[in-house]
């Protein structure tokens, strides 16, 4: 605001010419001073003509709190103090408050402004910008005419992510998702293979029509999913073609049929916090960026409001461990505290049980011809789990299957930094296999292992040959350098022997610069096929808009096919510059020399908001008596949405749920930051759509951010949608060019409107003493004016800026009180003109 410019001005006028008098002090003394030392002359109060500065000031004044901006409230201040006129009004703006009567008496009458709190900069000096006061107080930044509010956490209730217990149901009208993708690829010189496919989601609430098929080389056309879902509270139901369950030991099959299975996908992540695992909590005193890390690596972040905070842990992984919690205070810098945390999805929450019942016939693939066989074998399944304490939980299943019985059974232990699962399966017919699975994972090191055995039966339909399965890995960080090792042990009964390796590596980065990186890796593979031993070096460098990558790779190979050598060499260079074209465009050139072949290559990647696509090219010279070969093969992606308005194709994958974001306006060319839940997740341009895919069974709140360049104004508030699998959301926003309006602002008797606050604009402005007014417009239309010395309201009009300048300066504009308006020409935009009205 002007006036506080002029206070600014005339604070830093006082300053200089103190400074100057105490100069000429020191003039006028140094020759009565002792060996010509300087005598300071100090006096008490303003300087002279200043008085009025050391008296208490009554102005506007921005109000936050917890990092949010409150209404602007009227106060009375001075050096040390400040005083609200209505402490009320701005309490009324707090929300989470337990005792809100205790918080107005608290900023009620002259409170002490806290001025040595204020930060110079963010975390400068230390400790600054926090306060904790007994209820509730304010630090006070006299420089920009800004006071926080500060409220004591007993007086706080706990900020929930969500209220609800459940997420609202979305929109009952139709939408439709759908993923359209092909590949093609060959030889010069002979066939050429192709896939083309489709995945489609339609929706109507909370019931939705899942739909994937191909059609593949020779013209087959094959039906991968058909199932329709329904939610209702914690159940869903299904019907046609699906997976099912995966079986302990057997893994999932295909099922032609029906399904009910309780499901808690409709309740809010809160809720499933809370039952899943221990929570999370901290207590911000202004919105804050909340980091959660384990042994030093970022787990999960996200912005939080002011207050006592649970924190949203869907994200983490299972498990039982300490978590560093780092809260980034965009004033006063960043600490530090530890939490223990512990959470497994793998069974449901404590004082539920999980039900699933399938019946069905399973799908036969035996005729690729047929595009959907259901001839094969009935299957009737029920199965259920539940979790007896927070670390522990029971589940079995049991299924008939053309006549055989299958009943398998498991438990999973949760421990601090292990995690155990272990269960047998029996069917029947005498068949029987057990599975294991152990991870162990502290600081740098981390290590797991899968077992699974079968003792198979001639007359199962599913266990009929015994094997089994050994797999295990760990692996070790010591300074970015990582140690690993990695093995497996396979054995069947047609096999002659068992199968196995075993892998020691170590990967070494050589150079780390700002443009350039280089990396080590070398392994050692031995096993039952033989020993192969492996090198790799990777160079990156960056230069502007390209990146240059070369590789060197040796491999010498002692194999039942006799000892050899390959070598490789690869260049590559890749130019990617989205900012020169409407496109993402990625070339790679390519030479490879590998034993007895030299190949030279061209890739390309094209992504548009329309959709991708990639092709390659490469031709092959051999050494021996074969012909050159040159192999080429391309692949395309486009995502498609579509609703009441309109079928659109955007992007390269649609997903299973997506937003739709249209940025519309004067600002042709200009760019917005799209957020999601405070994070960013894609650019949006100004009259080009951006379809934004997220996962399905969430609430979210999206906003959009201006990335500079020209002073525009649009609804920055976050906007919450609800997405279920195969539902969209067409989110608008308008953006509106803003300008300077300069003028001087008089009555029609030629009198300035002194004081005044005008209103309409994009914020709030004042005019000076002399009627002098400086306001952000975003078009033509008019101004409300109210003038406080002669208790009256008028009316200015805000003229044209048909050059989209800037700044428009005026000498003088006239405010016409309410009897004239009738006379006046309406103004030229409709939107602004309602200001005439009071809105």
């Amino acid at each position: 605001m002007r006036a506080r410019t002029e206070r600014r001005a005339l604070l830093a006028l006082a300053c200089a010419l103190t400074w100057t008098t105490i100069g000429q002090g020191r003039e006028s003394t140094s020759e009565a001073s002792a060996e010509g030392a300087s005598v300071f002359i100090v006096e008490e109060g303003a300087p002279p003509g200043f008085e009025n500065l050391d008296v208490p000031q009554r102005t506007l004044i921005d109000v936050s709190y917890g990092g949010r901006d409150l209404p602007v409230a009227s106060a009375t201040y001075t050096d040390t103090t400040i005083r609200f006129d209505d402490p009320e009004a701005i309490v009324r703006e707090i929300e989470d408050l337990l005792y809100p009567e205790r918080v107005v008496e608290a900023l009620s009458g002259r409170l002490d402004a806290h001025v040595e709190r204020a930060c110079l900069e963010p975390g400068v000096p230390a400790g600054c910008g926090l306060l904790e006061p007994e209820e509730a107080g304010v630090i006070f930044d006299a420089n920009r005419f800004h006071v926080e509010i500060f409220v004591n956490r007993s007086l706080l209730r706990l900020a929930k992510i969500n209220e609800a217990q459940r997420l609202p149901p979305p929109s009952d009208e139709w939408t439709g998702l759908a993923t359209l993708g092909g590949s093609l690829s060959g030889t010069a010189e002979r066939d050429t293979n192709y896939s083309f496919r489709a995945s489609t989601l339609l929706a109507k609430g909370r019931t939705h029509l899942d739909f994937q098929s191909d059609v593949q080389t020779g013209g087959n056309y094959i039906v991968d999913r058909l199932t329709l879902h329904h939610d209702r509270d914690d159940w869903q139901y299904s019907a046609g073609l699906f997976r099912s369950t995966p079986f302990r030991v057997i893994g999932e099959t295909e099922l032609v049929g029906l399904r009910a299975r309780s499901s808690l996908k409709t309740r809010t992540r809160l809720y499933l916090d809370r039952a899943y695992g221990s929570r999370l909590r901290v207590f911000l005193q202004r919105r804050s960026l909340v980091q959660v890390f384990r042994d030093g690596r970022l787990l999960v972040g996200g912005i939080y409001d002011v207050g006592n905070q649970e924190l949203d842990t869907s994200e983490l992984p299972s498990g039982a461990y300490e978590v560093e919690i780092r809260i980034q205070d965009p004033v006063s810098g960043e600490r530090r505290e530890r939490q223990f945390f512990a959470k497994t999805d793998d069974l449901p929450p404590l004082g539920q049980i999980h039900f699933n019942v399938e019946a069905g016939f399973l799908r036969d693939r035996r005729d690729p011809s047929v595009p959907l066989d259901v001839s094969g074998a009935p299957l009737v399944r029920f199965s259920s789990a539940v979790r007896t304490s927070k670390r522990f939980g029971l589940d079995f299943d049991m299924a008939l299957i053309d006549e055989e019985t299958l009943f398998t059974a498991g438990a999973l232990w949760l421990g601090r930094h292990t995690i155990v699962r272990a269960g047998p399966l029996v069917t029947s017919r005498g068949a029987a296999g057990s599975d294991f699975f152990g991870a162990y994972e502290r600081g740098p090191f981390f290590a797991n292992a899968n077992l699974r055995g079968v003792w198979g039966e001639s007359g199962s339909r599913f266990l009929r040959i015994p094997s089994a399965d050994f797999t295990y890995s760990t692996a070790y960080t010591w300074r970015n350098v990582r140690f690993a090792i990695r093995g497996d042990v396979r054995e069947r009964a047609v096999d002659r022997e068992p199968r196995f390796s075993i892998t020691p590596s170590i990967g070494i980065p050589l150079l780390r610069r700002s443009r350039f990186r280089g990396d080590l890796r070398i392994e050692y593979t031995h096993g039952d096929q033989g020993n192969v031993f492996f090198a790799r070096i990777d160079l990156v460098e960056w230069l502007d808009d390209f990146q240059f990558s070369q590789s060197a790779t040796g491999r010498y190979e002692d194999t039942r096919g006799g000892p050899r050598g390959i070598a490789e060499a690869d260049l590559r260079a890749r130019w990617r510059s989205p900012a020169t074209l409407p496109a993402d465009v990625q070339t790679d050139l390519r030479l490879t020399r590998r034993r007895d072949r030299t190949a030279a290559g061209v890739n390309a990647d094209v992504r548009t908001h329309r959709g991708a696509a990639n092709g390659f090219v490469e031709y092959s010279v051999y050494d021996r008596n074969r012909k050159p070969e040159t192999f080429y093969g391309t692949q395309f992606s486009i995502g498609v949405v579509g609703d009441r308005e309109g079928v659109d194709a955007l992007g390269d994958s649609a997903g299973t749920s997506a937003i739709l974001v249209e940025v519309g306006g004067d600002y042709e060319g200009g760019v917005f930051e799209v957020f999601v839940d405070e994070g960013r997740v894609a650019n949006a341009r100004v009259g080009q759509p951006t379809l934004v895919p997220l996962p399905p069974y969430a609430e979210y709140r999206v906003r959009i951010a201006s990335t500079g360049g020209q002073s525009v104004t649009y609804d920055s508030k976050a906007r919450r949608v609800v997405l279920y699998p195969g539902t969209s959301a067409r989110l608008r926003w308008e953006i509106q060019r803003v300008f300077v309006l300069i003028a001087a602002v008089v009555w029609p008797d030629g009198t300035p409107v002194a004081n005044g606050v005008a209103y309409g604009g994009v914020e709030i402005a004042t005019t000076d003493e002399s009627g002098f007014l400086q306001a952000d417009v975003a078009g033509a239309g008019r101004l409300r004016i109210e003038d406080p010395v002669r208790g009256e309201t008028c009316w200015i009009d805000i003229p044209e800026n048909p050059a989209k300048d800037d700044f428009v300066v005026l000498d003088e504009i006239l405010c016409l009180p309410p009897e004239a308006l009738a006379s006046a020409p309406a103004p030229p935009d409709p939107g602004l003109a309602a200001a005439a009205s009071g809105r």
